[in-house]
Order: C-alpha cells, then structure tokens, then sequence
C-alpha cells in the first residue's frame, strides 16, 4: 500500500478499532491532509467532575503508534475532551502529506 492510501485509511482503520474494541464511538474526516477524530462515549473520559487537563491522551497516543506502524510522519493532538467538560473528544492529526518518516527508515 502507497504512503498516500495508507494516510487516507488511517483514519478509518482507527475508527473501526476503537469501536470493535467497545471502547468508544468515533467518526472521522480527512480534508487537506488533516484529520478529524471525533471520539464520542469514550470510557475513558466519562468523569463525575470536569477535570482539569484531557483524560484521551490514549487516543492520541494509539493513533500516533498507528502512524508509526505504517511508517508515516503525522503529529496527533488532544483538541476538545468530555472529561474536561466539552461534549465530546476530538483530535486533530496531520499526516505531513503522506509522506514516509524518514527516521524509521
């Protein structure tokens, strides 16, 4: 698979993951070299209490290791979270235009 069709299911292949799991519903949208997670009944973010810094780091660190496995350069971060308080959690990835991480190589 081409680093340009890997980037674009990605975003995919995440989303069908977290939801197999049952650990979360996730909708995801790729525009411009960007994707969108929105990642709504999280487990992980259903507090009590707002708390004070986002509580679905482990989806941003599962995407960026998803990135890694497929050997493709991409930042994720951590854009709204429910356990903070927001209505659901949403994270911003750029894909660096499919390009290959040159450090894994």
């Amino acid at each position: 698979m081409t680093a340009w069709k890997s980037s674009r299911a990605l975003p995919l292949l995440f989303t069908a993951s977290v939801e197999s799991a049952s650990i979360a519903i996730a909708v995801s949208r790729l525009r411009r070299g960007t994707a969108s997670i929105d990642v709504r009944a999280s487990i992980f973010c259903t507090v009590r209490e707002p708390a004070p810094q986002p509580l679905c780091g482990f989806y941003a660190s599962a995407f960026t290791r998803l990135l890694a496995l497929f050997n493709l350069s991409g930042h994720t971060e951590v854009v709204t979270c429910r356990g903070t308080g927001e209505p659901t959690c949403v994270l911003k990835v750029a894909l660096l235009n499919g390009q290959i991480d040159a450090e894994a190589v």
